[in-house]
């Protein structure tokens, strides 16, 4: 009896399933026991339409087809006693005449578009007025509830008492104990028949004894028919059968759940078609990156104006963009060497880089030069084992482009480099904050697979392809750091970033203008803004790493002004942007009239939360109903505007500060650039540091004591206009007091 128990416990999702199943078995066979007739003629006419297709090609003569337009001919003629749907057969005709169609049009036209009709129409405006009294009633009715559910739920109480009312804890006590408990069990229910294929065996089920998947076998059985045949009244055969078989369907289901189901059908379409307006501007983006920015890009604003937002999304649709070109170069090189197997030379690669003998591809082009060479030179009859099994007996040594000619070392190489960017898991970004990633390399399979998840993500697959950037060392892109005078040589370390995006935030801060870098010396032999080498290494960040004639590092900068850089950095930027025009958009349709009423409700919820806040201390049962009530709208809400809205900028890209410039336009998705995917107060650690310690704040800082500040109060604020102000009047003070002094002086002597 225990081991029964047990079984029952552990299987409880699968019995409680195989009990659904059967039950829509017994209530399908009892109730639509017509549709098993149905199924089976269904795919008769599918295979008698098939073999009649087949015929026609070889030229043979046709049988007779019996179609479900015959078969509904004779129920209506009581040739056949079953029915094909349902007990009840619809009574109507359909009208194959033109000439009768046009004569319903034109009836129809002239009993609608009439003076009468008009004046019918004039009536009922009329007849509504004249319920005036009632809508007064009403609206008296609707004031008075709500002056009672104020004087009832917004009075104020007892404030010695805080917390939840005694009603409260026993309504979530029973909600725990019974509803909370009804949820899970359904939830998971669910997601097991979901996982485990119940669920579309059910609906499979229910299609079936409605007649729907007799309609789509007839659609294939007509279509066949139709092809073998070329007549046109087959198309409206199956037109008056299909609407025949589906007319008691229709008319048997309820107003509301129709209303419900074509409300989830549009709103499962929009959001479809919001996602691929999202994907077509990713795609735009792209093209953006791709066309338009160089390899170091200045991107300038106010404070506010979304510099930082631009940099990150660049640098995020850059990395992707570096994921396919990568691929696009992977598939170019084995299309030179169709019959090499590139598995042996990945896996050498997988090896060597998870060895960690390998970090950049510039010591993959040497590491595999020297291989090579050994092999050409010395080890001939291994030759093919040194170059990953490649049969240089019976295939060419090069491969020709039509152009010129293409070594097989060199294709190698070439393959090998990509490779080991494109299946590094870790992200391409470098930067001064962090900057969070949702993408993920997968290499479960026999091939690294790239997944961007931004518009797809779940809550449940959130953490699994959560990322961050590299830390930006800022030393790798200043040369004298490492081989300047009088400096250690960095093992180790390189004065360039060998790969990937680099987002640098503030830029100007730190690389200074020329008011701020006079302190500094050119000639120094310690590093400073003025002879580190960064503009010598971003002059030269194209050669740094090219595959296949494409750069793959780019710099981006953001900075509140162009004219704060030193000109050596404004001269070697590729592109100068800045932000003209924001506009918010949402890309889901027929969303303005949702959101009026989402806005309406959340707009109720926060008045009747601080009137309940002012009022009470506790929450009772009002509160509760009405907070599960409104709060499913504003998370409605919001989960679609922070998926589905988005940020149109209009950009301004120049070449140089005095070009005119041309406008574009770039669109930050919040799905991707504001989906917590960085922080605007990424220096924050170091103040924090700092206010931990202070011992000052707003209880404790002083205030003016009237509108015309004391001259302590201005004292205190220790501003540098105010302090030569005072030593000016100060001073002008003390030579006044000397001249009244010498002349008080002066007539002293004379008396």
């Amino acid at each position: 009896m225990k081991s029964i128990v047990n079984f029952i416990k552990n299987k409880k999702y699968l019995l409680l399933a195989l009990i659904i199943l059967l039950l829509i078995l017994v209530l399908g066979s009892i109730f639509s026991f017509s549709s098993y007739y149905r199924i089976g003629f269904s795919f008769k006419f599918f295979f008698d339409s098939l073999v009649s297709y087949f015929l026609s090609i070889f030229k043979m003569e046709n049988n007779e087809v019996y179609t479900t337009f015959d078969l509904i001919k004779d129920i209506n003629l009581g040739v056949v006693s079953s029915s094909p749907v349902l007990d009840t057969i619809p009574k109507f005709i359909l009208p194959f005449n033109l000439e009768l169609i046009g004569e319903y049009l034109k009836e129809w036209f002239f009993i609608i578009f009439n003076k009468d009709s008009f004046i019918n129409y004039f009536g009922v405006i009329l007849n509504i007025f004249s319920y005036s009294n009632i809508l007064v009633l009403l609206i008296i009715l609707i004031f008075s509830l709500k002056m009672i559910f104020s004087s009832l739920f917004f009075n104020p109480l007892d404030i010695s008492k805080i917390g939840y009312t005694s009603k409260y804890l026993k309504l979530e006590r029973f909600n725990n104990l019974v509803f909370h408990p009804i949820y899970k069990f359904i939830s998971e229910f669910y997601e097991y028949i979901k996982t485990h294929k119940f669920l579309n065996l059910y609906i499979f089920l229910i299609f079936l004894y409605i007649n729907v998947i007799s309609i789509i076998i007839d659609f294939f059985s007509y279509f066949f028919l139709f092809s073998s045949s070329f007549d046109l009244f087959i198309i409206l055969k199956f037109i008056f059968s299909s609407i025949y078989l589906a007319f008691p369907i229709l008319v048997n289901v309820p107003l509301f759940i129709w209303i419900i189901l074509i409300y989830l059908f549009i709103d499962r379409r929009r959001k479809a078609r919001a996602l691929v307006r999202l994907l077509r501007l990713e795609s735009n983006n792209m093209d953006f990156c791709k066309n338009h920015l160089g390899m170091v890009n200045l991107v300038d604003g106010l404070m506010g104006g979304y510099k930082t937002s631009m940099i990150t999304d660049f640098a995020l649709t850059q990395s992707k963009i570096y994921r396919y070109d990568l691929e696009d170069n992977l598939y170019l090189y084995r299309s030179y060497l169709p019959y090499f197997n590139f598995v042996y030379l990945e896996k050498y690669i997988d090896y060597l880089s998870f060895k960690g003998l390998i970090y950049n591809h510039g010591q993959i082009e040497e590491l595999l030069e020297k291989r090579f060479n050994v092999a050409d030179n010395s080890l001939t009859y291994r030759r093919n084992e040194y170059y990953f099994g490649y049969n240089f007996k019976i295939y060419k040594d090069y491969y020709w482009n039509g152009v010129y000619k293409i070594s097989v070392k060199q294709i190698l190489i070439e393959y090998a480099k990509n490779y080991f960017y494109f299946a590094c898991q870790k992200s391409f970004i470098y930067s001064n904050y962090a900057i969070h990633i949702v993408e993920e390399v997968i290499k479960d399979g026999y091939f690294p697979k790239y997944i961007s998840q931004y518009f797809f993500v779940n809550e449940k697959d959130y953490d699994l392809f959560k990322s961050y950037s590299h830390k930006l060392d800022l030393n790798e892109i200043r040369i004298k750091k490492y081989y300047g005078k009088n400096t250690e040589n960095n093992k180790g370390k390189t004065a360039v970033i060998s790969f990937g995006v680099i987002a640098y935030s503030e830029a100007e801060k730190d690389l200074g203008n020329q008011n701020t870098n006079k302190i500094y010396d050119l000639k120094s032999d310690e590093t400073n803004p003025l002879n580190d080498g960064t503009d010598l290494i971003l002059k030269m960040l194209r050669h740094v790493c090219t595959l296949n004639y494409k750069p793959f590092i780019k710099m981006f900068l953001d900075m509140q002004r162009f004219g704060d850089l030193a000109s050596k950095y404004k001269d070697i930027s590729t592109a100068l942007i800045r932000a003209t025009k924001v506009e918010n958009k949402c890309a889901l349709r027929f969303w303005d009239l949702e959101a009026i009423i989402c806005r309406f409700v959340i707009s109720l919820r926060k008045r009747v939360d601080i009137r309940m806040k002012e009022a009470r201390n506790r929450v009772g049962v009002f509160y509760y109903l009405f907070n599960k009530m409104t709060y499913c709208f504003e998370r409605y809400y919001n989960r679609l505007i922070s998926k589905y809205s988005y940020k149109k900028l209009t950009l301004l890209v120049k070449g140089r500060e005095e070009d005119v410039g041309e406008e574009f336009v770039y669109s930050l998705m919040n799905a991707k650039t504001f989906a917590n995917s960085y922080r605007t107060d990424s220096h924050y650690s170091l103040f924090k540091e700092v206010l931990a310690e202070s011992k000052k704040g707003l209880y404790t800082e002083d205030t003016y004591s009237s509108l015309d500040p004391s001259l302590d109060e201005l004292e205190e604020q220790h501003s540098y206009f105010n302090d030569r102000l005072f030593k000016l009047f100060r001073r002008n003070k003390i030579s006044s007091k000397k001249v009244e002094n010498s002349v008080e002086d002066f007539f002293d002597e004379k008396e």
